[in-house]
């Protein structure tokens, strides 16, 4: 099944491919703002399910899921609506509309398993897999070339970031910072900026982090392991 991604921060877009990829879903494309979208779903097969942001420039999220309701080629396409806390009493306007679910802001990948399991069901494509299979220890490999001009936070991190990075880790290991300390640490030495400024760069920050903290503490387990 394909699926389309629609989205103007590429960080969001990112986290989007990223995370449907985890739970078994790799037939995805995306648009930046809706007159892209609006010429992918006029292509040949057209995709199973579409995934949108409310807020962007130009036409919003709710005038491309109009416009979708309206086509008879995708009028019975599943969509789901990116939204932040502060949209969500504009959920039952969409809901109106033809909307099927929504997705908060900054999206978890354990939530949008559920919403992909819950309109499977509905919907006839397949559930996402893997979410509940043990997992396995992973080898740690060079980042590839690839992979790294791909992550929208390439250029970001610098060399000298990686010592205050980790002195950061450290402290909230230790229970001497926040996670929000963290963060606003984070926000003001690499991204210059405030954390509120740069919530999504910020979370794709963490989750990247994180899953290099569980990839090595998984690689140095195994060492041991009897």
């Amino acid at each position: 099944m394909k699926i389309l991604v629609v989205d103007d921060s590429k960080t969001m877009r990112y986290v989007l491919i990223t995370a449907l990829k985890e739970i078994g879903y790799s037939s995805i494309i995306t648009a930046e703002c809706v007159d892209v979208a609006k010429t992918l779903l006029a292509a040949d097969p057209i995709p199973g399910l579409i995934i949108s942001d409310w807020n962007m420039p130009g036409a919003s999220g709710l005038d491309f899921l109009k416009y979708v309701r309206s086509n008879t080629r995708t009028k019975e396409t599943p969509f789901i609506m990116l939204t932040t806390e502060t949209d969500r009493n504009k959920i039952v306007e969409a809901t109106r509309a033809g909307l099927q679910s929504y997705l908060l802001k900054p999206v978890k990948k354990n939530v949008l398993a559920e919403k992909m399991r819950e309109l499977s069901a509905a919907y006839g494509f397949p559930p996402p897999n893997g979410e509940h299979q043990p997992e396995r220890v992973k080898v740690i490999h060079p980042v590839s070339e690839e992979d790294q001009e791909s992550h929208p936070l390439k250029g970001v991190v610098k060399n000298e970031h990686i010592a205050l990075v980790l002195d950061a880790y450290n402290k909230v290991w230790n229970g001497e910072l926040s996670r929000i300390g963290f963060e606003e640490e984070i926000a003001r030495e690499l991204f210059k900026s405030s954390r509120e400024n740069k919530i999504e760069e910020i979370e794709l920050f963490m989750t990247t982090v994180l899953d290099a903290a569980c990839d090595a503490i998984k690689y140095n387990l195994l060492k041991i392991v009897g």
